[in-house]
């Protein structure tokens, strides 16, 4: 059953749903907040909803998000259903569990780029993607991390898709426990 995973991972990965360098610096930095820096962070979060953002500062919002709540990706890949979902507090766990075939991967943290937002943070540092913005989303395109658009709501990104049509999902800013509690 572990190859199986393995294989569907992989396909997950290329399909471009996933970049392709590591982020450990990316979350340890992140989860290294003060309690102080979070409040802070969710007062001028409620401002900043009621204003419009630009994409970039959607897309380091949403960052911030999924590092401070966790996020949960629900993907549907290849006919495949996904729950993807990392609980980012000081036991961080994250797993990518596949519905159809009853089975899930632990996510390390060296793995985050599985994540759609963190691959989407990732693509924006690199000189080489192309971006392409629309009203209420943004289409990345990167030789290494894939090419697929984001779409935003309420200035977080909340849904994506592969440009090419090889997944779609949504997105919410909170772990899934059901989820995590399979991995042990």
């Amino acid at each position: 059953m572990k190859r199986i995973s393995l294989a569907l991972v992989t396909l997950f990965v290329l399909s471009g749903c996933a970049a392709a360098d590591s982020t450990s610096n990316d979350m340890d930095s992140g989860t290294n907040q003060t309690d102080e820096s979070q409040t802070e962070s969710s007062q001028s979060d409620s401002q900043e909803t009621d204003e419009d953002l630009g994409y970039q500062e959607i897309i380091e919002r949403s960052y911030q998000e999924f590092l401070a709540k966790g996020i949960t990706e629900r993907v549907e890949s290849a006919g495949d259903n996904y729950v993807l979902t990392a609980n980012p507090d000081s036991d961080f766990k994250a797993g990518l569990y596949n519905e159809s075939f009853d089975d899930i991967l632990d996510v390390t943290k060296d793995n985050l780029q599985l994540f759609t937002v963190v691959a989407a943070k990732m693509m924006l540092e690199r000189e080489e993607t192309a971006i392409e913005e629309s009203d209420n989303s943004v289409s990345l395109t990167h030789p290494e991390f894939g090419d697929f658009t984001v779409y935003f709501e309420d200035n977080l990104i909340t849904s994506g898709e592969s440009n090419n049509g090889d997944w779609s999902g949504v997105f919410v800013y909170e772990p899934d426990p059901a989820t995590l509690a399979r991995l042990e």
